[in-house]
């Protein structure tokens, strides 16, 4: 078959014809028709893994509109929250003392400062 475009006669191919058929139908590219399902024979729908990947969708679908309908409460809810998490940090004690830190508690050496500490009354720092 013969294509006119602008006046001028072209030999269709069968690569022509296909693309033609594919913009007739409303399908674009072959990796958007698989994106979109649309491959002859495809049961992709009954496998578990994409029963799994629309119920996780449909749950961040749903997410996501409630952040988008209500996105003051969804901010002041998650400053509350992490204001009530950071409360014990107050409480957190932070060892500074090198000596306590990287000196096994029970070998000779912490032994010898302990000792070094009744006697002087002298804390290495």
């Amino acid at each position: 078959p013969t294509l006119k475009a602008a006046g001028v006669g072209l030999q269709s191919s069968p690569a022509l014809s296909l693309a033609s058929t594919r913009v007739a139908r409303g399908t674009g590219t072959p990796l958007r028709d698989a994106a979109e399902g649309r491959r002859q024979g495809c049961k992709c729908s009954s496998t578990p893994q994409h029963a799994v990947e629309r119920a996780v969708a449909g749950a961040f679908g749903h997410i996501g509109r409630f952040v988008g309908h209500n996105p003051v409460s969804v901010l002041v809810t998650s400053v509350v929250i992490a204001a009530a998490l950071s409360l014990g940090l107050m409480h957190v004690k932070f060892e500074g003392r090198s000596h306590k830190l990287y000196i096994p508690q029970h070998d000779f050496m912490a032994e010898d400062s302990r000792f070094i500490d009744g006697a002087f009354g002298v804390s290495p720092e």
